[in-house]
């Protein structure tokens, strides 16, 4: 696998990367980008841009213009993200619905959709919960430039991952912070629903948000 990612993380990463593209190009089938500087973009290095053009490539739903790495979407790939857009909560040939609750591999979760002023919110803090959300931030902050916020929300969004990085860096993270600053990007991803990438890492959130 790619960079140690796993699948799913990997289908992620080809999302944004097709989705970008499509932003890019404005899904002109004549127009066309460098994929190093798109994956850089992304936070991708050479080689997973690379990785993840072939596996695009493959698909049909992009294609090499000249070399160099540049790259433009195809016929197929505008059909196909179009298409994820039109209808985000039915999956596409290659990639999955955006817009319902990803619980990975958890059994038997129970998700606190609404959470009202007095509402608990409880987060498992066990080594591997936290290595979940480590990996999600990291997501979150690949994304940002795709994800259209608004700048006071970008802000909130930079302020909300700053305190939990700094919670994840603690030996002892306080659940009750790091289980609002959970609640704050959940919030503002809400507020980017139109957009896939927000889409995916909306489900991301509340998959961690679930009680272990």
């Amino acid at each position: 696998m790619p960079s140690g990612l796993t699948i799913d993380e990997l289908r992620l990463r080809r999302l944004q990367f097709i989705y970008r593209l499509y932003e890019l190009t404005e899904g002109n089938e004549y127009a066309y980008v460098n994929m190093f500087d798109l994956g850089k973009e992304l936070g991708l290095d050479k080689d997973l841009s690379s990785s993840i053009t072939q596996y695009l490539r493959g698909e049909s739903l992009l294609a090499y213009k000249a070399i160099g790495g540049i790259i433009g979407i195809t016929h197929r790939g505008v059909v196909e993200v179009e298409e994820a857009l039109s209808n985000p909560a039915r999956p596409t040939e290659h990639f999955p619905a955006f817009n319902v609750i990803y619980v990975g591999h958890m059994v038997n979760s129970q998700i606190q959709q609404a959470m009202g002023p007095g509402a608990a919110q409880t987060i498992n803090m066990s080594g591997d919960r936290l290595e979940e959300i480590r990996r999600v931030l990291q997501e979150i902050q690949q994304s940002m430039r795709s994800l259209d916020l608004k700048q006071g929300e970008m802000q909130d969004l930079e302020a909300s991952i700053e305190t939990l990085s700094a919670q994840l860096k603690s030996t002892r993270p306080k659940q009750s912070i790091v289980a609002e600053c959970l609640q704050s990007i959940r919030k503002i991803l809400e507020g980017a629903a139109g957009n896939v990438v927000g889409q995916v890492l909306l489900g991301r959130i509340l998959a961690i948000m679930a009680t272990g």
